[in-house]
């Protein structure tokens, strides 16, 4: 059933796109892969700075681990690709009573000797393609695995590195990147409301995403060093992760048509983080947290290397606005030329987003948007870490595209729909239809218009009528109560009420939680509202604000019960609110059904009465 569902693209699986013959060279591809842009050449000053000063007075060491921790590490790993010597997680799961203690030694060893092994520096890497039609080497992405038993000891070690960058705040506060309790949609929110609360106050605001080209693979190992041990990285562990950086290699492997492996030559890596490791994403974020600092004017949210920075205004000072904007793209771009980095201007973009009249007169003044001397291209869409945003971010064109991937997946299902139990079926909807809605749907959740919402519904109704064999004219809605299956903007609201709950208990991101006002904090009586730890609604102009991220969250916590505001796990606080929900949307339909009895009971009188 996968192979069959792979070979139809309904999993938009790319494994299926195989490489043109006349490209299909893997030394060519590896010899592309290692070609890295930019200038290596680091600024001494620079270098200087960071060996010579200190962070703060704290210092991290790299601790042993015990048998338990590295044998929780690896029922954690989730994925089973193997490197070049072909040992899976797998394997290691099966020989595990004998291969535990022998792991931990290997992970300890490493760490006492501050040395990483060498054997594991190789990676074999997966060209894919970045689009449907491959025409240039330009257009493949390179996927390198590694070995499965390093990853175990890169987890030891970020477990550790993390927990001391955050305790020392460290990385920086809008850095949402591979950051517990943070991700694409806690950025997400917190750069639309900040858009929307300028927008309420009558100001317009500019987006400006950049790009950087190979972030990961520019990356100075000298200077990383260098900033580690400015944190207060001890000299130790520098050691390691020096020989954590160097002399890696990789080697890439292909088909061809036929199904014939290919194999380049074995060659060194010069620069950069290694690809595919569990390390490289932090050591990146350690490496660019100082990017925030150089900033005079916009604010700057990042995830990794996908740097937004934005800046609201008047309209009436869009020449001003545009000139500080520029301002801070020099700073960026003088900073990353310094940090062997490379910002790529002719895939940047920017958005002037506001309401529709914002827009418009901010437009009228033709703002110009230039990195090095090269105008950024305008868009009026743009992809924002997988969200189609809008200027208006009523986000219609990112709903429309996932309406229409999910009735092509839904097609494909119906050809295997008689050979499918009950079940199947709805695992296989949940799983490869729904779930494309989830996505960052507490961002866009609040935004969508009315019509949307119901398009929305309607891939659920068919998703059920598919599954249930449900006649085509009959109504969804007692199908869906009587199966105990929250509707699609039920399945929002619980999204949002769990990330707000989550936002408040943990505190984190801060950046999420310093938008939250609490009745209780404006006098210091002992209210109800104190008790029950009502929020405070955000003041507001305007009906564009109510379906920003601050006014959406307040009012879905003081709708909750009391019992579930209190502090409990996550899987706790879903699965009780899910049950209060589905009641609501029981007696919602309840009513509803009373009402339309009336209303028939009605007309039918009135019909009599006319005749």
């Amino acid at each position: 059933m996968w192979k069959y569902l792979k070979q139809t693209s309904i999993l938009g699986n790319n494994n299926r796109l195989n490489i043109p013959q006349h490209l299909n060279d893997p030394d060519k591809i590896n010899d592309f892969f290692l070609d890295v842009p930019g200038d290596p050449k680091i600024d001494e000053n620079l270098l200087k700075f960071y060996k010579r000063n200190k962070y703060g007075s704290n210092e991290f060491k790299i601790d042993s681990c015990t048998q338990d921790q590295v044998h929780k590490i690896i029922k954690s790993i989730g994925t089973n690709a193997s490197g070049y010597d072909s040992i899976s997680i797998t394997m290691i799961n099966m020989t595990l009573p004998i291969t535990l203690p022998i792991i931990t030694d290997m992970v300890n060893r490493s760490i006492s000797e501050s040395s990483f092994p060498e054997a594991w520096k190789l990676a074999r890497v997966k060209p894919l393609p970045k689009c449907a039609t491959v025409e240039n080497i330009k257009d493949l992405r390179a996927i390198s695995i590694l070995p499965v038993v390093s990853k175990i000891l890169e987890r030891v070690v970020c477990t550790q590195l993390t927990n001391f960058l955050e305790q020392e705040s460290i990385l920086p506060p809008f850095q949402s990147g591979f950051r517990s309790c943070h991700g694409t949609a806690t950025a997400l929110a917190h750069v639309c409301d900040d858009i929307l609360t300028a927008s309420d106050t009558g100001k317009g605001s500019i987006l400006v995403l950049l790009d950087f080209s190979r972030a990961f693979d520019c990356l100075s190992s000298e200077l990383l060093l260098a900033k580690m041990s400015y944190y207060g990285i001890s000299e130790t562990t520098c050691q390691w992760f020096q020989s954590f950086l160097t002399n890696r290699s990789q080697y890439v492997v292909t088909e061809d048509d036929q199904g014939n492996v290919r194999q380049s030559q074995i060659k060194n890596i010069s620069r950069g983080c290694p690809q595919g490791s569990i390390l490289s994403p932090l050591l990146f974020i350690m490496y660019t947290s100082d990017l925030i600092t150089n900033l005079r004017h916009c604010k700057v949210h990042l995830y990794a290397d996908d740097t937004q920075l934005y800046y609201s205004f008047d309209h009436r000072r869009t020449d001003e606005a545009v000139q500080r904007i520029n301002s801070d793209l020099d700073l960026v771009y003088n900073w990353t030329k310094r940090n062997s980095l490379v910002l790529n201007p002719s895939k940047s973009k920017f958005m002037v987003l506001g309401t529709k009249q914002q827009c418009e007169q901010i437009t009228k003044k033709s703002p110009q948007i230039i990195i090095n001397s090269k105008t950024v291209e305008r868009v009026s869409t743009a992809r924002n870490l997988g969200l189609q945003m809008d200027e208006q971010l009523k986000f219609v064109e990112h709903i429309n595209q996932k309406i229409r991937t999910a009735f092509f997946r839904l097609k494909v299902l119906y050809g295997i729909r008689d050979f499918l139990k009950v079940d199947v079926r709805v695992t296989l909807t949940e799983s490869l239809i729904l779930s494309i809605f989830n996505y960052c749907d507490c961002v866009y959740g609040p935004r969508i218009f009315e019509k949307t919402s119901r398009a929305i519904q309607r891939v659920q109704n068919a998703c059920t009528r598919f599954c249930f064999g449900i006649p085509k004219r009959s109504h969804i809605t007692p199908y869906l109560t009587e199966l105990k299956i929250l509707k699609m903007e039920g399945r929002r609201k619980l999204h949002l009420a769990s990330l707000v709950h989550k936002v408040v208990h943990t505190k984190k991101p801060k950046y999420l939680h310093d938008k939250f006002e609490w009745l209780g904090d404006a006098h210091n009586k002992d209210t109800r509202s104190k008790v029950q730890s009502k929020m405070a609604i955000p003041s507001h102009k305007t009906a564009n604000f109510r379906s920003g991220f601050r006014f959406a969250a307040s009012k879905i916590w003081n709708d909750l019960p009391p019992p579930l505001q209190q502090n409990m796990s996550s899987y706790c606080f879903k699965f009780k609110l899910k049950s209060f929900l589905i009641n609501k949307q029981i007696e919602l339909t309840e009513n509803l059904y009373i009402i339309s009895k009336s209303v028939k009971k009605n007309i039918k009188k009135v019909t009599k009465i006319n005749r």
